[in-house]
């Protein structure tokens, strides 16, 4: 018989033994049947709570699970599929749709998306692939960045110079692209002056207040050239778009 049959004949016999509910346990995690292999290993803790050998196993064969788990979630599939070069167009824009559902309301999954290189994947899309899938992604981006984290970590990994390139660029992309940048604008975290020493000097190394500002201030004023960029636009879509953010910013 295989490792578990036999440690398994055993356990009919008493199935008390622990050192038969640890063998089978370790010949479970060997085949990869790692919700098997915990189970038994529980039961050896439960039978003789000292037991180090079960615990160490115990706690790997815990960390190996939650580890395949998090590679199967949703996100983790859709990351792949997006990341994959023989992933059929309608298959890509299905899968877009599904992960703005997804992020506008979990910070949890955006910040998975981010966790698993999602971004850089979704930023590509927006340079590499058809128009539609195009815009879903600059969507997928801006739903994303409704959640403050998230919002830092995009504008630290995409500057607002490479999104005005989809503004001037890309027409059929100016409308998300301006969405974007206003999103980013009104979720990032604002410049705060932690730097201030005793007597109101500043840390060596560190910005300035001044400093700070001056950084908002480029932020401010590259957006603002956008949206004058997108206000010159040929197309009335575009130009309605630019003002909505002007006036909700």
């Amino acid at each position: 018989p295989s490792p578990p049959q036999a440690c398994t004949v055993s356990l009919e016999l008493d199935n008390q033994r622990v050192k038969s509910l640890y063998r089978r346990a370790q010949a479970y995690e060997a085949l990869g049947k790692l919700s098997e292999s915990f189970k038994d290993l529980k039961l050896a803790i439960h039978i003789d709570p000292k037991n180090k050998p079960a615990i160490v196993a115990a706690r790997r064969v815990k960390d190996a699970l939650a580890a395949q788990m998090q590679d199967q979630s949703p996100v983790a599939q859709t990351v792949r599929e997006l990341t994959a070069n023989d992933t059929l167009a309608e298959r890509r824009i299905a899968l877009l749709k599904s992960l703005i559902g997804t992020t506008v309301d979990d910070v949890g999954a955006s910040l998975e998306v981010l966790r698993r290189k999602g971004l850089s994947v979704l930023w590509d899309i927006t340079k590499a692939r058809g128009e539609t899938e195009a815009h879903l992604a600059v969507r997928c981006i801006a739903s994303m960045a409704s959640h403050t984290p998230v919002a830092d970590a995009v504008l630290a990994e995409i500057s607002l110079s490479e999104i005005v390139g989809l503004v001037e660029g890309y027409q059929s992309l100016a409308v998300g692209a301006i969405g974007l940048m206003l999103r980013l604008l009104t979720k990032c975290s604002k410049p705060k002056d932690e730097t201030a020493g005793e007597g109101g000097e500043d840390n060596a190394g560190t910005p300035s207040s001044g400093q700070l500002e001056a950084d908002e201030a480029i932020r401010c004023d590259v957006a603002i050239g956008a949206w004058a960029v997108a206000m010159a636009s040929s197309e009335a879509e575009v130009r309605d778009a630019a003002l909505d953010a002007l006036v909700n910013w």
